[in-house]
């Protein structure tokens, strides 16, 4: 019922908080994905590009759910 359905979102939810933060970190540190951006942003370096790049993936994942609302409705 509703208990399992709580659960399951809640512990998805913190699994994606954990690893995702886990997996930024490691782009940060091993990808060199700041370096990368410092002469495409001027001064971008750190946290703040994993924190752009989060955001970019919030972004795409937003016009992925909206474009796949509106096709949904369309059938």
């Amino acid at each position: 019922g509703r208990g399992a359905a709580m659960g399951t979102f809640t512990a998805s939810f913190d699994l994606g908080i954990g690893m995702g933060s886990i997996a930024m970190g490691l782009i940060l540190q091993y990808a060199g994905i700041s370096q990368a951006l410092i002469g495409l942003f001027g001064r971008i370096a750190g946290f703040t590009t994993i924190y752009l790049l989060g955001g970019l993936i919030v972004l795409a994942a937003l016009v992925l759910f909206i474009t796949g609302y509106k096709n949904k409705g369309e059938t």
